[in-house]
């Protein structure tokens, strides 16, 4: 499955958001995290479901998740070379380290991968105008130790609140 949403300002940078294979869970973070990246100025094409999963969840079976990785990374080829979509965008902290360390060292890859906190936070200039109201509220926030060594999640996330 993958729907393409172009930026508000249809200037923005082609980008692939990739919510991997667990996209049934969450699909209401999965629009909510779309509309943030359109804000920022991005023209996404979200792609997931399982025809986009990163094997992750088949590594007792090596050559099906072999395959699934090898089949997601030649989707993301495709979009980078038809249409210039040469950022793959994650936000599931598994399928960025799967494809970081294992799928794209383990196959050719023409685009280069990035966290959604990343560029939002890049772009948290463009947020400000539509914060108009006042919230006193206290956040919890889950913190991905284990993934800071990919992405300084914590404190983009910090920065952004």
């Amino acid at each position: 499955m993958a729907v393409t949403h172009p930026a508000a300002d249809s200037g923005g940078d082609k980008i692939t958001f990739w919510f991997g294979c667990n996209m049934l869970r969450h699909a209401e973070m999965i629009r909510l995290s779309i509309m943030l990246l359109e804000k920022v100025g991005y023209d996404v094409a979200a792609a997931g479901g399982p025809a986009y999963c990163c094997g992750t969840a088949h590594d007792a079976q090596p050559k099906a998740a072999s395959t699934m990785a090898a089949r997601t990374v030649e989707r993301f080829n495709a979009a980078a070379a038809a249409e210039g979509r040469g950022k793959v965008v994650t936000w599931c902290p598994s399928c960025h380290m799967h494809m970081a360390d294992i799928m794209a060292p383990g196959n050719a890859t023409a685009f280069d991968i990035a966290h959604i906190t990343e560029l939002i936070a890049a772009r948290a200039d463009r947020l400000a105008p539509l914060l108009t109201a006042r919230l006193d509220k206290r956040v919890l926030l889950h913190r991905h130790l284990g993934f800071h060594t990919h992405v300084a999640v914590d404190e983009k996330v910090r920065g952004l609140l």
